[in-house]
């Protein structure tokens, strides 16, 4: 994929910069091939001394996005002459700074030598109007922060010093004095359908387009958002196939395809292929979070805690985090740990207040406590969110996981107990 883009360069003016695509590149130390590109001055000399004592470059991104199921970034680290492009599975988003400062050390730390390669990512502004999308855009901040921070030699300012400047008219020069880095990144987030169908119309080829779509449909299959699960379900094994065939070392694609064996109800497949995420890369969140779901399906919730609770430490900020909060809350409940599993259900709520299954759960658990008018209060808000889980049977049918015979027998005592005193019926 060929890409370009303009720098302001605050000293110099503006510098254009062609990349040339040198194809995948076996690089030390990374298992993988990575994309290289050669970045080239158009208007500038191919080859500069080190930049002069300047101000921070600015660099802005915009990021187009499908859904909340998989946050796509591409971190960069670009010279002035040539750049490598550190392309992680879950992120293909175009991120670049040019190096165009050398910063005074912050205060009070004037004899701490500021690496080269130093940067503050600000808060990206949300262009969608629907104000609901923000975590979108602060999801994306915080990957890129994290994804920067492993940058071999990297020092990248806290995100909770960042998110000090969110809404607020920034002097590029300023920031850089004040907080010591080279490269200040901003940018620009907004939601658009079909950014996996249109990647792989763009390269039919592209693995990454293929695990992103794959796992969406397969999360639209399990979460009961398709109107077409058979179709879908086809589609989504006959992407992932494909994904794994052609990278069977990718820790995404073995996610996809455990979220796509758990919505077919094919437990332990699902639980071998979240492993099998996990072993190949232990920092991928949503592979750990995915991992202790089947857990709490198989029946084993204490096992499972453990997994949901390194895929919040890893990403406490994630655009999933009200599941993943209501999944902890789940696991605890199942073991009869009611009032830590109300305190996570309500932390999963006020994350994501539009997810039935939050209130459902929380009804079951306030039921088991004996809060009822308050299990009642959540009920009723549960069914008006997805009116179509009205009863057991049509909570069974919309999720087969729920029918394995070791969950069920959980449930049964548990969640299921304090709906029934909520008045949440059988049929």
């Amino acid at each position: 994929m060929c890409v370009s883009a303009r720098v302001q360069e605050d000293v110099t003016g503006k510098l254009d910069l062609a990349f040339e695509d040198l194809g995948e590149q076996q690089l030390k130390n990374i298992a993988r091939p990575v994309h290289v590109y050669a970045i080239r001055p158009v208007t500038a000399a191919s080859t500069l001394p080190d930049p002069p004592p300047a101000e921070p470059a600015r660099a802005r991104r915009f990021v187009t996005l499908q859904n909340a199921f998989i946050v796509a970034a591409l971190v960069a680290a670009i010279g002035i002459a040539s750049a490598v492009w550190w392309t992680w599975p879950q992120r293909n988003v175009p991120a670049a700074a040019v190096p165009a400062a050398s910063p005074q050390s912050p205060a009070g730390s004037a004899s701490v030598a500021i690496p080269r390669l130093s940067f503050v990512v600000l808060p990206f502004e949300n262009l969608s109007r629907d104000p609901d999308q923000e975590y979108f855009a602060d999801g994306i901040t915080d990957d890129l922060t994290t994804d920067l921070s492993r940058i071999s030699g990297s020092f990248v300012i806290a995100r909770n010093t960042a998110f000090t400047y969110k809404g607020k008219a920034v002097d590029v020069k300023q920031i850089g004095r004040e907080l010591g880095v080279h490269y200040v990144i901003e940018g620009s987030v907004r939601r658009a359908g079909k950014t996996f169908e249109q990647a792989l119309a763009l390269d039919p080829r592209s693995v990454e387009a293929k695990i992103g779509l794959g796992a969406a449909l397969a999360a639209n299959v399990g979460n009961g958002w398709s109107s077409s699960v058979k179709q879908d379900e086809a589609r989504a094994e006959e992407l992932l196939v494909d994904a794994l065939g052609r990278d069977p070392n990718s820790s995404m694609a073995h996610f996809g395809m455990s979220a796509l064996r758990g919505a077919q109800n094919r437990l332990a497949e699902a639980r071998a292929e979240a492993e099998a995420a996990v072993a190949l890369d232990h920092n991928n969140a949503n592979a750990e979070v995915i991992l202790g779901i089947w857990l709490n399906r198989l029946g084993r919730p204490q096992a499972g805690i453990p997994h949901i609770e390194k895929g919040i430490l890893l990403s406490p900020h994630d655009p999933h985090i009200g599941l993943w909060y209501f999944s902890l809350g789940h696991a605890h409940l199942l073991l009869n740990q009611v009032d830590q599993a109300i305190d996570l259900f309500r932390n999963a709520s006020t994350a994501n207040s539009r997810m039935g299954s939050i209130h459902l759960f929380l009804a079951g658990a306030l039921g088991l406590r004996g809060d009822l008018d308050e299990a009642r209060a959540e009920l009723a808000e549960s069914l008006r969110l997805k009116p179509d889980i009205n009863s057991f049977a049509a909570q069974r049918a919309a999720f087969p996981a729920n029918t394995n015979p070791e969950y069920w027998a959980l449930a049964e005592k548990t969640v299921n107990l304090g709906l029934r005193r909520a008045g949440f019926p059988e049929e």
